[in-house]
C-alpha cells in the first residue's frame, strides 16, 4: 500500500510478514519489525585473522623452518661416522681428522640454505636440485679413486689435502641438499 508521497511502500512477504522496501540511508533493507532487528547482529565483512606475532610463535618458526633441518643433517653426518649409513667409501683416518668439520659445515650448510630459500622467497626448485647432486658428483672421483690409489699425478701430502677439501665439500652438499628440501616441505604444508 502506497503512503502519502509514494516513496515508501509495505508489502506481505512469502512467509506472511511485512517486509519494508524503503531505502535506508545506509544502503540496506530496513528490517519490518524493530524489535527483532535490535537482537540481530548486523552483517559485517569478515576480517582476516590477525598472525600471531609473540616470541613463542617466533621461536617455534624459527625451529621449524631452520632448526629441523640442522638437526637433519647433523643426523645424517652422524648416521655416516657411525656406519650406518655409507653413501661413499670414505678412509677412517679422514673421517677421525676431519669428521666435526663436516659436522659443523654439514648444519652451518643446511641453516643457511633453508634461511635463503625461506626468507629470499626463493623455491629449491629442479635447477638448484641438479645443481647441488653436480656439484656433489663433481666432488666424486678424489674419493673414488682413493682407495684404488690412483695418484692423480699428485703427491700424497697434496692427496690428503684434496680428500679434505672434498670430504668438507660433500658435507657442504648434503647440508644445502637437506636444507633446500626442507624449504620444500615448510612451503609445501606450512605456507
Amino acid at each position: 500500500m502506497a503512503h502519502g508521497n509514494g516513496q515508501s511502500r509495505t508489502l506481505v512477504g512469502e512467509a506472511g510478514g511485512l517486509e519494508s522496501r524503503t531505502p535506508p540511508a545506509s544502503g540496506g533493507p530496513v528490517p519490518a519489525d524493530p524489535v527483532a532487528s535490535a537482537f540481530t547482529p548486523p552483517s559485517r565483512p569478515a576480517r582476516p585473522l590477525a598472525r600471531p606475532r609473540g616470541w613463542d610463535f617466533l621461536l617455534r618458526r624459527f625451529v621449524r623452518d631452520h632448526g629441523i633441518p640442522v638437526v637433519l643433517a647433523a643426523l645424517f653426518v652422524e648416521l655416516q661416522h657411525a656406519r650406518w649409513i655409507t653413501i661413499v667409501p670414505v678412509a677412517p683416518t679422514l673421517v677421525i681428522g676431519s669428521g666435526r668439520a663436516g659436522l659443523l659445515l654439514a648444519a652451518v650448510a643446511a641453516f643457511v640454505a633453508s634461511s635463503a630459500f625461506i626468507r629470499e622467497n626463493q623455491d629449491y626448485g629442479v635447477g638448484s636440485f641438479l645443481l647441488t647432486v653436480v656439484v656433489a658428483f663433481a666432488l666424486l672421483p678424489p674419493i673414488i679413486s682413493d682407495p684404488f690409489r690412483y695418484a692423480l699425478g699428485l703427491r700424497p701430502p697434496q692427496i690428503q689435502i684434496v680428500l679434505v677439501f672434498v670430504y668438507l665439500g660433500l658435507h657442504l652438499a648434503a647440508g644445502i641438499f637437506i636444507g633446500g628440501l626442507w624449504t620444500v616441505v615448510v612451503k609445501t604444508f606450512y605456507r
